[in-house]
């Protein structure tokens, strides 16, 4: 039933407990944080790991909402280790007219700090504890930024954020984080109802949204594409009459949701002088993510078609054999072929899958078009894993976006006797300083050797290589410092007909180098003479500048009724369903855990084997594409809107074990005060300017389209300097791309190009 998954909200964000750790984890590395929370007396922080659980922690009273426990492992110098418990609730801090932000609210409700440190005694980590909570009293910690519109009535507008820890009490203990959205037109359901989380089939989160919210943005889409009036399919049900091509008519249709599928049933009807006919439809329609691409795909019960014939119309036999052998067959393909068929096409394809794209896609692009400037944040990728229906609920994983800088990364390619430096990817057929590893050995006795000042970590790490980040690598025991044999890399099997006779494990080790700078590697590809491995070598903690911030369009900040539509692109179902086919075997190649190699443990043969790791993917793949493949195409439309006031604000941002003197910011050569407001000229055009300590705000009404260059002039406290330049693109016009819905006449006229239908009349 519609709103069972939302409990009567528009919109719910889902994030597992190993999803917000994540993003906690890369948050607390950001920029040194924890360690700048930690007194001298515990000494340098070496390491740390997080552990988040959403169960209500012990001794915390029932009156204390959304609380969430952070147990942070401490790798501290001098040998010791601690742990810190934190206990912390969530709320949303609404503030900002334009900006609902989903907070772990230190500075209000931070219920516990204590912090054990081994060796150390009670007195000693008690203060400690004490200087730790200080100093997380004074940062609320962002999770999720939500732009709101909060008095629009446009149905794509969020209007409120809401927040809830959903703690299941039951044994299947089904929690998550609940970031729980109104849109306009909109109401907003019971948060007490949140009991449990809804099923994210393994993924790191999940969209549900709310049949009734889909259905509000999906009937006017369909009574513009059919045709029909205003109003006529509100409720997502239609019951008239309109003729849709060659005198079949739509006499009724309806959507409406069922158990993991949309239902779409309706009626169409034909008369002519000796008939009169109609067509009953119906049709389950499923949305699932392939390859990280939302697709929609259905099964349609046989239509029912029947067709009267007047007992006049029988008279002569002659008159008999021309309805048989024309008008009973050219109706049903009129009916069929001609209007049912591409009509349910047009609603799954081109209506339903492009109205849940262009939101998710929305929401998420508004969500991470909030840059660093005034909070500490990390951003986040979402990846699509999958989709279901109950309301509609898409899954994706959340990752935290890069926010280590990376000292070097690429992929190599390692012949014996080759020598490999992490810190910069110089390969040579020598030893030389600051090498990090050999490829040694021949054949099946290769192994690459960890060199003097190397060390790798035991095991592999769990992720795929595109989503590790600096903090998974803190924490690892890094013990190896000998060799890694060919074993840990690939699974060699001796037979001559077998394309290729090495099966890659594809696990990732992580490495310190020589410099003390963490990384990780993988091998990707081997065979008689060469390993391929790609690597990432992330800086060590040196300072470094950056300038954050833009004057980036925010389509949540645009007025929707005046965008106009600049031009419609349509691309051809060959091109995009070419596109799926390589993007899902892109995604094969990344899989962290490689299926062929399971397979080969599970069974005995070797030949048996090699015959079933050369079919293992590509049937189900093939059936993937074959199911998921687009019959007609898309069509894309990129809209404008010219902004009277252009605003950026732009931070500095200098990161590392340094004190900061002076800031000074240098726009277009105008060398701007310190905590001072002005006019100045950028290429000629008038912009207003403020500056407040790292900060700088610039905006302009000009309607020139002109690259900006700011520049920061850092003096640190010990007397040395350094520069940055950066420049920035100022438009007058905001342009966003977004799936539109063709007329139903245009999308027929797709339609008959690859599936004609020849009528007999």
């Amino acid at each position: 039933m519609a709103g069972n998954q939302t409990h009567g909200y528009d919109m719910v964000i889902e994030v597992s407990s190993q999803s917000l750790q994540n993003l906690l984890s890369a948050v607390f590395d950001n920029d040194g944080f924890l360690a700048s929370l930690l007194p001298s007396s515990l000494g340098n922080l070496l390491g740390f790991g997080v552990s988040l659980s959403f169960d209500r922690p012990a001794g915390v009273p029932a009156s204390i909402t959304n609380p969430i426990q952070l147990l942070i492992d401490l790798n501290l110098a001098l040998g010791l280790s601690g742990t810190l418990d934190l206990v912390v609730g969530m709320d949303v801090n609404r503030d900002d007219a334009n900006l609902d932000v989903v907070i772990l609210d230190f500075p209000n409700k931070l219920h516990r700090c204590d912090l054990i440190v081994t060796g150390l005694p009670t007195v000693v980590t008690n203060a400690a504890a004490n200087v730790i909570r200080n100093g997380l009293e004074n940062n609320a910690i962002p999770i999720m930024p939500v732009p709101v519109n909060r008095s629009s009535s446009n149905t794509l507008d969020i209007t409120r954020a809401d927040v809830k820890v959903i703690d299941d009490s039951t044994a299947t203990n089904n929690d998550a984080l609940g970031i729980i959205l109104t849109f306009g037109g909109g109401a907003a359901g019971n948060l007490n109802d949140f009991t449990r989380a809804f099923a994210r089939e393994g993924a790191g989160a999940a969209v549900a949204i709310n049949f009734s919210w889909i259905c509000r943005n999906i009937s006017p889409r369909i009574e513009q594409g059919i045709g029909i009036p205003a109003g006529s399919f509100a409720g997502c049900s239609f019951n008239g009459e309109h003729e849709i091509r060659d005198g079949v008519k739509l006499t009724s249709m309806s959507i409406r949701p069922a158990d993991d599928f949309i239902q779409l049933s309706g009626t169409v009807t034909k008369s002519g002088t000796c008939y009169d006919a109609s067509g009953t439809f119906s049709a389950r329609i499923m949305v699932a993510i392939v390859a990280g691409e939302l697709r929609v795909s259905f099964e349609t019960d046989n239509p029912d078609i029947d067709i009267s014939i007047p007992w006049y119309c029988y008279l002569g036999a002659a008159v008999l054999g021309a309805l048989l052998g024309g008008v009973i067959f050219g109706v049903l393909g009129a009916i069929v072929g001609g209007v049912i068929v591409p009509l349910l096409i047009y609603i799954a394809e081109s209506v339903l899958e492009s109205t849940i794209e262009n939101v998710t896609q929305e929401v998420t692009d508004a969500i991470n078009s909030i840059e660093d400037i005034n909070v500490r944040l990390v951003g986040v990728e979402n990846i699509l894993d999958t989709a279901f229906i109950d309301d509609m609920t898409v899954g994706y994983n959340m990752y935290p976006k890069e926010y280590w800088p990376v000292k070097a990364e690429g992929t190599v390619r390692l012949k014996p006797g080759d020598y490999l430096d992490f810190d910069n990817g110089i390969v040579k057929h020598e030893n030389f300083g600051g090498a990090d590893i050999k490829l040694t050995g021949e054949a099946q006795s290769r192994k690459i050797e960890i060199l003097c000042g190397t060390s790798c970590s035991v095991g592999g790490i769990s992720k795929a290589f595109q989503y590790i980040r600096r903090y998974d690598l803190l924490m690892r025991n890094y013990g190896i410092l000998g060799e890694l044999p060919l074993h840990h890399f690939a699974q060699y099997i001796p037979l001559p007909f077998i394309q290729d006779d090495y099966y890659e494990t594809k696990i990732i080790y992580a490495y310190k180098t020589s410099d003390g700078a963490f990384g990780f590697f993988q091998v990707s590809s081997i065979n008689d003479t060469d390993f391929v491995l790609r690597y990432k070598t992330y800086k060590t903690s040196v300072h470094r500048l950056d300038i954050l911030g833009s004057f980036k369009c925010r389509s949540f900040e645009l007025d929707k009724s005046k965008l106009k539509l600049e031009s419609i692109s349509f691309t051809d179902a060959k091109m995009i369903n070419s596109h799926l086919k390589n993007h899902l075997n892109d995604f094969q190649n990344v899989r962290v855990n490689n299926p062929e190699v399971e397979k080969l443990k599970l069974i005995r043969s070797p030949l048996q084997a090699s015959r079933q790791v050369q079919e293992s993917n590509t049937a189900k793949d093939d059936a993937q594409i074959l199911k998921y493949n687009r019959v007609v195409g898309n069509w894309k439309g990129i809209y404008f809107q010219d902004r009277e006031l252009k605003t950026g604000i732009f931070k500095a941002k200098i990161t590392g074990n340094v004190k900061v003197n002076i800031c000074t910011w240098i726009v277009d050569q105008n060398v701007l005060g310190q905590n001072a407001e002005g006019k100045i000229k950028i290429k000629n055009q008038d912009f207003n300017y403020t500056t407040k300590d790292q900060t700088l705000s610039l905006s302009s009404k000009s309607a020139a389209d002109i690259e900006v260059p700011i520049k920061i002039l850092i003096v640190f406290e010990n007397g040395e300097t350094d520069q940055l330049i950066r420049c920035v693109s100022y438009s007058n016009k905001c342009r966003i791309v977004k799936r539109v819905t063709p007329k139903f006449e245009e999308f027929l006229n797709e339609f008959d190009k690859n599936f004609g239908v020849v009528m007999l009349r």
